[in-house]
């Protein structure tokens, strides 16, 4: 039994020392098949990990892709941040709300992207708020042109030609009730 201890603590130290991905990727493999099998926690094999530490704490330990969330202020952050974490091969992102997402990467790689965020998010801030106050200075224009287009088809509704019988054009039509 010791000896199968001793064996696992070997694997543990090269999936979180080896140099090579691949065989960090083996020996964690490895690794949670036995400890599944012989019904044992990281922490038994290392009291660095806490009792509740899951397989997706041993990927993140060893540089490997693992599975995390991230909420960010906005959708538009969140697309941001998607874009940056795609660029990348072996990741993956679900949308789980508007601006939360539950991504699987490396922490190289997510460390990489925050960084990249971080640089530029003040910037997508600006582009929004630029973008959203030319958004709004349309639709006035657009609002006034239909309000006026509106006002203007009501007028010639009015025309004596398309008036009940009994009324006229005088103002009286316009009175308040």
């Amino acid at each position: 039994m010791n000896t199968d201890h001793d064996q696992l603590r070997r694997v543990l130290q090269l999936a979180l020392n080896s140099p090579y991905e691949g065989e960090r990727r083996k020996a964690v493999a490895l690794l949670l098949q036995r400890m599944e099998r012989e019904c044992i926690s990281l922490s038994d094999l290392d009291p660095s990990f806490c009792r509740s530490d899951t397989a997706n704490t041993l990927r993140h330990r060893a540089r490997l892709p693992y599975e995390f969330e991230v909420t960010l202020k906005s959708h538009e952050e969140a697309q941001l941040y998607e874009g940056l974490l795609k660029r990348h091969g072996d990741t993956a992102v679900s949308w789980l709300e508007g601006h939360r997402l539950l991504c699987v990467a490396s922490p190289e790689v997510k460390a990489e992207v925050e960084g990249i965020l971080q640089a530029t998010v003040d910037s997508l801030r600006k582009r929004l708020a630029a973008a959203q106050q030319q958004a709004m200075g349309e639709y006035q224009q657009r609002r006034k042109v239909l309000f006026a287009q509106a006002v203007a088809d009501e007028i010639r509704s009015l025309s004596p030609d398309n008036l009940p019988a009994g009324q006229s054009a005088s103002p009286s039509v316009f009175r308040d009730v």
